[in-house]
Formats: structure tokens, sequence, C-alpha cells
């Protein structure tokens, strides 16, 4: 699916009808794994950039201080433009300030134009954060308190008109849950994706946020194929007006 400044989705809070098993207020906070595939448009990054020296789009990711995975194209000295793929988020320091957090992976030439397979898995208060099979890890001890925040497909919010972040791309597939997903789930979610989604619906104790290739969509709706029927909702300016 393509991702623009008119397409962003957000997953509902509230669960008002008890349908929804799993929410997403612990995503981060909680053991929990995400497997992302997407293809920014580089193009668009570049034409976003203007006169400026970065742009940061957030492919998926909860609002407010962010944590999330972010797609980033800079200017360097040498006024040539690179790119980045990085999972960021805040934490309270011990001197009572708020700190920054981040991994990032330089993008080579040679992935330009093509698509990033990304897993980002929080396991025993580490955060490991691994594109195309490389990885790194950081602490996750004094995450703030995201429970409350929105958590966003395609823009790091769309309320902050200021804060956006949004990303342009497309994005293919994506998987998020609590609790740990082993490497037998990573291959077959990134090669063989109905293989994936056989086991996640046969297995009645994995706790799934959110499971699409995209292939089922409406106008508003991007359909959950996971047992939890957690379908994000496409943002509309109106909301606001």
């Amino acid at each position: 699916m393509r991702f623009t400044d008119e397409n962003s989705y957000l997953f509902p809070t509230g669960n008002k009808n008890g349908l929804i098993t799993n929410e997403t207020y612990n995503i981060f906070a909680d053991d929990c794994t995400i497997f992302i595939r997407f293809t920014p448009d580089l193009d668009e990054y570049v034409n976003r950039m203007g006169a400026g020296d970065r742009y940061h789009g957030c492919v998926l990711g909860k609002n407010g201080m962010h944590i999330g995975i972010f797609f980033t194209s800079f200017r360097g000295g040498d006024n040539k433009i690179s790119y980045l793929i990085g999972f960021e988020y805040w934490v309270d320091e011990e001197d009572g300030s708020k700190g920054l957090r981040y991994m990032n992976f330089p993008v080579p030439e040679s992935k330009f134009g093509k698509h990033f397979d990304v897993t980002v898995r929080r396991l025993n208060d580490e955060f490991i954060f691994s594109v195309d099979g490389q990885w790194k890890r950081l602490p996750a001890a004094g995450l703030i308190d995201y429970s409350f925040n929105f958590l966003w497909l395609g823009a790091a919010t769309r309320i902050s008109e200021s804060h956006n972040n949004i990303y342009y791309g497309d994005i293919d597939k994506v998987h998020i849950q609590y609790g740990a997903c082993d490497d037998k789930d990573e291959r077959h979610f990134f090669r063989k994706y109905d293989k994936f989604l056989e086991t996640i619906n046969n297995d009645t104790d994995r706790q799934c946020i959110f499971t699409t290739d995209f292939s089922r969509t409406t106008e508003y709706k991007i359909e959950d194929q996971s047992p939890n029927g957690n379908h994000p909702i496409k943002y509309s300016k109106q909301w606001l007006d």
C-alpha cells in the first residue's frame, strides 16, 4: 500500500464493544515483536527536504515524544543526500530530564529504491532492532509512559501539525504482537507469508495485535488478518475541523 500525507492510519483505542482481545496500550512497554517490510519513496523524501538538511518520516510508531521506526534523508557537508533507517524512543534520565535513545543503519546505494525487512523486538528489557539481517540492541530501561499514545502507521502523528513525520513510500506487510517471535516466524513472515498467517491463526496462545499484507482493505480501514480483529482506520483532517 502507498502511504502519503493523504493516507495515514491509526489504531483505535477503547475497545467499547470488547471485540479486540489485545490492544495497543502496552506495545513497546512489554515484550513484543514487530515485523515490517517497506520501500520508501526516495524522490519524495528529497522533495520534502527542499532546501533543508533533513526529512524524518515515521513508518510505524507512537505519538508524543515519539517512539518507532523512522526512515530519514539528510544532506551531508558535501551536499550529498544520504539515508538512515532507525528506531528511536525516549527515556527518563536519572537527573529527571528526558533522553533520546536511537539505533540507526545507513542505507547503502545498492539498496536505493528497494524494500527493507525490519524487525523490532523488546525482550528482557532490551530493544533489538534489525534491518535486512543486521541488528543492534539498546536497554529499554526508563522508557517513558506511552500507554495512552496512539499507534500510527505511516506517520508519527497527524494531530500536531509540526510533528507529523509523515512517511512517503510503500508498506508491503506488517505484523505486531506481544511476546517474542522466533527466527522461524521471522523467515516465514518475510518469505512465506501465507504459511506465517496460517501459523498465527492456529496459535491460540499468541497475543497478536495486527497483521496484514494489505490485500484486504476498504476506503477507510485495513483489515487485520490476525485473530485480533484490530483494524486500523484512515486518518481524516475532518476529525479536527
